[in-house]
This record gives C-alpha cells, structure tokens and sequence, in this order.
C-alpha cells in the first residue's frame, strides 16, 4: 500500500513576462461549493487588550528567538545588533557558550540547523525552504538545512475533524466514511488522513492543515521581517547572504504553501500535461471536498521507487521513464517537479509511476529553455566562455563581475568533476558548485534554475539507486540528440532566421531616419552632448552640505560668546539677572543643538539606514485582525 509523505513545500515562480504558462485559472464549480460551505473561523475582538496581548506575544517570543540564538553560540551576533536589551533576562548565553566562527560555513550551518530545530515549525520549514535554494545560501548550508525534518507531534482527532468540518461546512460523517484517526504522515503544515469519500465510494487521502499554523507563521514573520533588518542595519557581514532577501523569498513561499488550492492547481496542470503518458499517473483532485486548508486527492496503491530491486529489468525500464517524464516536465511543458524524492514517485505497475505531492513546483519560459539548452551545451563542449556567458544571461549580476577570475573558477570546477571517467562523472556536483561560484561573484540566479539543479541532484540519485552501475551519459544521450535535434531542425532554424530577418528590416528601416535628424539636429545647433558622472554630480551638494555646516560653526561660536559675555553682566546688573539668565540658557541650548546637528548627526546619520514601514504595518494589521 502506497505510503505518500507530507513534505509538501511552495513554488515561487517568479516568472518572467516571456513565461508561456497561463494565470492560474478561475475555481472549479466544487472549488466554488466548498467556498461557499466554508465559514471563516471569527476574529478575536480587536480591542486594546487584544493589541496588548499580541505584542506581549511577540515580545515573549522574540526573546525566545534570542534565548536560543545565544545558547547555540550567536550571542555576539545579538549584542552587536543590540537586542539583548530587549531581550532582558532571557538574554543569558552559557558561560562556555563558544561563539560561531562567521569563517567556518559548516560550523556556523549546524549551529543554525539546531537553532531551527529548536524553534519549531515556521523556522523547520524555512530551512526546508532554504535547502532548494543553492542561489540565496553556500552549499554548506544547504546540505545541513536538508537535514531538518519534521519532528512535531500529529494534531488530535478531535482537532482533525473541527479543521474539516469547519473548512468544508458540513459533518465529517457527511464528507467521508472510514476516516482512519490515525494520521498516515505529519509534518510542519499539516498531516494526512486516509478516507473513503461519501457519495463516490472512492478511497482517498485528505491532507488538513494545522490549526493556528497560519498565526504562528505570521507572527514569526513580522519578527523576521524585524530581525533582518536590524542585521541588515548593523552587521555588515549580512550582506553578503542578503537576510532581508531571504525572509521575503520565504514569505512568498510560505504564502504559497498554507493555501493548499495551490497544489491543487498544481495537480490539474499536471494531469493535462501527462493526460498522453501512459507511464505516469497524476492523482485526481476531489473538488468538492477541497479548499485551503484541506486537500482530499485520490489515493493510489503503489510502492516507493526506492524499494525496486536494483539492477533489475524493471528498473532499467523505470528509468527510461523517468527520463521521458523530466525531458517532457522540462523541455516541452516548462512545469517540473520541484521535490521528486522517492517518497513523491510511486511505482504502480511494471511501467506505470506515479508523481505524487505537487506543492512545489518550477515555472520555465521558453526563453529561460533555451538558455538551459545552451548552458548544457556549452558544458559538455567544453566551452569555458560560454559557459560564463551562459550563467551571466540567466542571473542577475549584482556589482562589477571579474569576468576572467570567473571563467578561471568554472575551468579548475570543470577538470575536477567532469574531466573523468564516465562512470566517475559528477554532474550535480559541478552544478552545484557553479552555483555556489555565482553565488560568491554576487550573480543573482532565477529561483527556478536553483529549484531545477536541485530536483535534477535529487532525481540522479534515484537513477543511481535503481542501477548502481548506470553510465549517466549513455543513458542520457538519446535525450540530448533529441534536444539539440528539436533545438536545431529546419523549422526552429527557419523562424529563427525569419525572426532575424524582420528585426533586421525593421533596423534599416529606422537607422536612416535617426540618422538624418541627428545630422538635423547638428546643423541646426540643437544637439546636445550629456556627460554623466556620478561623483560630479554629487559634488554640488556636498559642496551646499559644507558651506551649511560652516555657517553653522560659525554661529554656534557667536552665540557662544554672546551667551558667554551675558553671563559675565549678570553681577553688574542686578534687575536683569533673570532675563540675562534667561537668554543665555537659550543659547546655550541653541548651541549644543546646532552643534549636534552639525558635527554628530553626519557622522550617525549612514549609520542607521532606512526605516521600511511595510513590516511594521504588517504587524498592525495582523495585531488589529486579532
């Protein structure tokens, strides 16, 4: 009997304006009964003790947050960022508490991997998160993050069935019968129930969501979103890794991932893409028993691919499936599988599997394809420039890219991993270590590539399970001359030339008239010629900034000395000494003030940085919810 585990996480597309996928479509009619059967559960009254207790809330976990942090060797870290004043008592690191060593990346990962064991759910599914993202952190993070597994005790039954009920609108004995209390899998979001729906008879599996996850998360969140930027406004080491980068990433993914109509979505645009595969079986969504907090799909009878025999017929020929599957996920339909582990592929028959757990999933243009197609090409050719060239067209750099160091860097990761044996071939590590190179020369990767590398690692280890001895490259070959075949045939190269040839007619159509109003505009003495520097034009304002600064000096010591030469005159003249008094107080006030302002306020000025006003309004909202 098929054993499906919750590891369900999020997709974050970030699509670009090229991306062929349609908007996510509109509810299904049993999508649209079940929002009309489900009650919103009643806010709490939004009174000032409401608000109090919130931030009384927060506050206490903060300092928790703190409290573990600093027992796990980060104490350093929060007395530079200043928080150990609000953190009070808590804020007590052992006396041989050995602080983290910022040059050690393994060390410095598992103490982290322990603080978010430790701190629960939100911070276990962050580093969940964190692990498919090769593009945010350095592989030595990534590896201990994959670590991290859900080890929260499973809800009550009595919990189960008030979620359902209230979720769906009707009693849990008029949606299903046989509901088992036991649950099948739990993790951080939610768990899995087996069931037998009413009305259809089919056997199914019903996945609920945690009660009160969705105010846990926010709430941790909003302490997030408030830590990040203290670090971010303190320690200059954070940005290297981009802390506020990362909690927005994990705020769009989470977001994602407690609406489980997502995955739903998910399962329908699958379902068509594979509906011509008679090798691979995508779980029926029940409708009517959906929404999003619950999810009831199909349940189907396998066993995990991991408990094929290996070397076995039937492995060979489960392989050659799974490459058709990732060819077509990738190539043809631009929609992946962003966590094929074994638990999410089924082998129901000797040439039947199934892909199960669709919460994560890529998004890839057809732009985005071709830039992977050329990549993969310029690697096996061996063409180290193109191979930068291809890395700097798929990401973002973020500085100055010293392009020659670059290249020598991908070379020395080439001779290590791929220059071998085809059996001692290892192309997930050198991807990995590509990406962890763009990462250090700050080129800012898409997500879906570093979504994509990784489910790539994930599903070459199943391939290496099934056939110890597979030679990757002889296995993949026919795929590869089917993709340059695809990517080079007379059609592709005719509209890719027809394509060239009207972009080209458009050019010289205009160059001539461009040409002829700059020489227009030369003749007639109206063309103008902009320089632009930078340090130039900021040189006037710093000029105003030091001409202000002097006038204040200046001042600040002629009030000096007219306070001073009032305060000699005060035993000369008696009946004016509280007025004397009186206005050399003033200047004396006005003095330190203006002094401040122009001496100190500079100085301190860069180093507070800018107030982001959307996390505290975040935090207002979620308080006055409550």
């Amino acid at each position: 009997q098929a054993t499906p585990e919750l590891h369900t996480m999020t997709d974050d597309p970030q699509r670009t304006d090229d991306t062929p996928n349609p908007e996510p479509k509109p509810p299904t009619s049993g999508q649209q009964r079940s929002a009309r059967h489900r009650t919103e559960p009643e806010p709490r009254a939004a009174g000032r003790a409401g608000v109090f207790a919130a931030a009384v809330q927060d506050i206490q976990r903060m300092r928790e947050i703190g409290s573990v942090l600093a027992r796990h060797g980060f104490h350093r870290v929060i007395q530079r960022t200043g928080l150990e004043k609000v953190l009070g008592d808590r804020f007590s690191p052992p006396p041989d508490a050995q602080p983290v060593d910022p040059t050690d990346r393994r060390g410095t990962a598992r103490q982290l991997r322990l603080v978010f064991e430790e701190l629960g759910a939100t911070f276990i599914k962050l580093g969940q998160i964190l692990s498919t993202r090769p593009d945010l952190l350095p592989q030595a993070y990534i590896e201990e993050f994959e670590r991290l597994q859900d080890g929260v005790p499973p809800m009550g039954f009595d919990q189960v069935r008030a979620q359902v009920e209230q979720a769906l609108g009707a009693s849990l004995e008029d949606l299903y019968t046989d509901f088992d209390p036991e649950p099948l899998a739990t993790a951080s979001i939610g768990q899995v129930h087996t069931a037998v729906a009413v009305g259809s008879g089919r056997k199914v599996v019903v996945k609920v969501q945690r009660v009160g996850i969705q105010e846990q998360i926010r709430s941790d969140l909003d302490i997030l979103y408030f830590m990040a930027r203290i670090l971010e406004a303190t320690v200059e080491e954070s940005d290297i890794y981009n802390v506020g980068e990362i909690v927005r990433e994990f705020d769009r993914a989470i977001s994602q991932e407690i609406d489980f109509l997502n995955e739903a979505r998910n399962l329908e645009r699958f379902a068509a893409n594979c509906a011509d595969n008679p090798h691979v079986v995508i779980p029926d969504v029940i409708e009517e028993l959906s929404c999003q907090t619950v999810l009831t799909l199909e349940f189907l009878e396998g066993v995990k691919i991991s408990d094929v025999e290996p070397g076995s017929a039937q492995a060979e020929r489960l392989i050659e499936i799974l490459f058709e599957s990732a060819y077509n996920q990738v190539f043809v339909h631009g929609l992946f599988h962003g966590d094929p582990h074994p638990g999410n592929i089924l082998v129901l028959g000797p040439e039947k599997i199934a892909l199960i757990d669709l919460g994560l999933v890529g998004h890839l243009s057809r732009t985005q394809q071709d830039d992977l197609v050329t990549l993969l090409l310029t690697i096996l050719g061996g063409d180290i420039d193109g191979i930068a060239r291809a890395v700097l067209r798929m990401g973002r750099p973020q500085g100055r890219v010293n392009l020659a160091e670059f290249k020598r860097e991908i070379a020395a990761k080439r001779e290590r991993y791929l220059n071998r044996s085809l059996e001692e071939i290892d192309v997930s590590a050198f991807t990995m270590d590509l990406m962890d190179a763009a990462l250090r020369y700050r080129i800012k990767l898409n997500s879906e590539y570093s979504l994509l590398a990784k489910a790539a690692m994930t599903i070459e280890g199943i391939l290496r399970k099934l056939h110890p001895e597979l030679d990757l490259a002889q296995a993949a070959a026919p795929f590869a001359r089917r993709l340059v075949m695809e990517r080079y045939n007379s059609r592709r190269l005719l509209q890719t030339l027809l394509t060239g040839a009207v972009n080209l007619s458009s050019f010289l159509r205009e160059v001539p008239a461009q040409l002829d109003q700059v020489l227009m505009d030369i003749e007639s003495g109206t063309a103008t010629v902009n320089i632009r520097n930078p340090q130039m034009d900021q040189l006037g304002s710093h000029l105003s900034e030091l001409a202000t600064r002097i006038f204040l000096g200046l001042l600040c010591c002629g009030m000096l000395v007219g306070g001073s030469i009032m305060v000699a005159q005060i035993d000369e003249q008696i009946h004016n000494t509280a007025l004397l008094s009186l206005l050399a107080a003033i200047m004396f006030i006005a003095t330190g003030t203006i002094a401040f302002w122009t001496l100190a306020w500079p100085v301190i000025r860069p180093r507070l940085g800018r107030v982001r006003l959307m996390p505290i309004l975040s935090l207002w909202r979620r308080i006055r919810g409550q």
